[in-house]
């Protein structure tokens, strides 16, 4: 085999290699090392624990602020939400190997000076793969603030399952401090009313995004005979940026059916940011 099917070889076999198990198939949603069935329904256990802190927080926030039997926040109120789980992955290999060849020693000026004859080659192949899981859904508050969701999200029996690393799965979202720090300023400040007598048309939105990176890399040298391999680059770099993020958007409705054209519009607006923003840190 020539010299240079050998070098060609060690350049492209272990690329080859790392390039098969990563950055070319669908992320999955959920860590390597966390069970199977912690993957399989991690969009399912997020939605249904951001939905039982959303009742709470609807429910403590009509509590501690309503006055007698008028909610602060009116049953005929929606709330749009949007989760959204982005997983990217990605490996990129930098092969760098160098033909070396000893030559005999030459003279100069009647003293022996050793020769080397050295000839590098490099090779680079990276590859990315994203996966974006996205979800949309609609609520009128008088109807999830049934007892009957209350007392689900708080069955001792049938605990909400919160395993797994997403942090919209281990953290306590700030839903209800939000919602009562909003509502209390809309109390001191009121829009103007419009629509019909008594509907209230202030529009909030909420936002908490995750965002977890994960990088690692080798670089082994090594010497042979006659080649070499190894520098300052890594040979191999593998990352894995993980983004989970909620939209939740609280405004009127029409007939308790649809969102009000202005929750509709800011809703979009958010989510149209949220877009923009990812974009521009590469996420």
């Amino acid at each position: 085999m020539k010299i240079s099917q050998v070098l060609f070889a060690l350049m492209v076999a272990p690329c080859s290699f790392f390039l098969n198990s990563c950055g070319v198939s669908p992320p999955q949603i959920a860590e390597a090392w966390e069970e199977r069935d912690i993957n399989n329904n991690m969009s399912s256990r997020i939605k249904q624990k951001i939905f039982c802190e959303l009742v709470d927080a609807l429910y403590n926030v009509n509590s501690d602020l309503s006055y007698g039997n008028v909610p602060i926040i009116p049953p005929s109120y929606s709330v749009q939400m949007v989760t959204t789980l982005t997983v990217e992955e990605n490996t990129g290999v930098n092969s760098t190997v160098t033909y070396n060849n000893a030559l005999p020693n030459g003279t100069d000026a009647g003293m022996n000076i050793s020769q080397m004859f050295n000839l590098g080659f490099g090779g680079n192949i990276s590859s990315s793969a994203t996966r974006i899981n996205t979800a949309y859904t609609f609520f009128i508050v008088g109807r999830i603030m049934d007892v009957r969701n209350v007392e689900r999200c708080h069955n001792y029996f049938d605990p909400i399952d919160t395993r797994g690393s997403s942090l919209l799965l281990q953290s306590d979202l700030g839903i209800y401090d939000y919602l009562k720090n909003e509502i209390t300023a809309a109390r001191v400040l009121p829009s103007s009313i419009g629509g019909k007598e008594g509907q209230k048309p202030d529009v909030f939105s909420y936002e908490v995004k995750f965002i977890v990176v994960t990088n690692g890399s080798i670089n082994p040298t090594w010497k042979l005979v006659r080649v070499s391999g190894g520098g300052s680059a890594p040979f191999l770099t593998t990352g894995r940026t993980r983004t989970h993020d909620l939209i939740l958007t609280f405004g009127p409705s029409k007939g308790g059916l649809v969102p009000s054209d202005t929750a509709q519009q800011q809703a979009l607006l958010q989510q149209q940011g949220s877009i923009i923003n990812r974009s521009i840190q590469g996420r």
